[in-house]
C-alpha cells in the first residue's frame, strides 16, 4: 500500500490518494473536499457507482449498476453530531 494526504491548516487531511495492490488487481482511492463544492461524491467499483449528495449531510445515496438498474437509498434523520 502507498497512500499520500494533504494536510489543512488545522492538520486534518484534506486531499489524499491511496494505492493498494492484490495478486489478481490494483485500487486506487482519491478523495478531496477541500471547497463548498455542490458536485455530488462518487465511489465507483466493478458492479456499479454510487453517487453520494451533500457528503456533510447526506440524506441519499443513488446506485446506479452497469446492468443499467437504479437504486436510491434514503438516510432520514442522519445528522453529523
Amino acid at each position: 500500500m502507498i497512500s499520500s494526504s494533504l494536510k489543512l491548516s488545522n492538520g486534518i487531511d484534506g486531499a489524499g490518494t491511496i494505492l493498494v495492490e492484490y495478486p489478481e488487481f490494483q485500487g486506487e482511492l482519491l478523495y478531496s473536499k477541500n471547497t463548498d463544492s455542490r458536485v455530488p461524491s462518487q465511489i465507483q467499483g466493478e458492479e456499479g457507482t454510487m453517487v453520494i449528495r451533500e457528503i456533510p449531510d447526506p440524506q441519499e445515496i443513488t446506485i446506479y449498476y452497469r446492468s443499467g438498474k437504479t437504486e436510491n437509498l434514503e438516510i432520514p434523520g442522519w445528522r453529523w453530531s
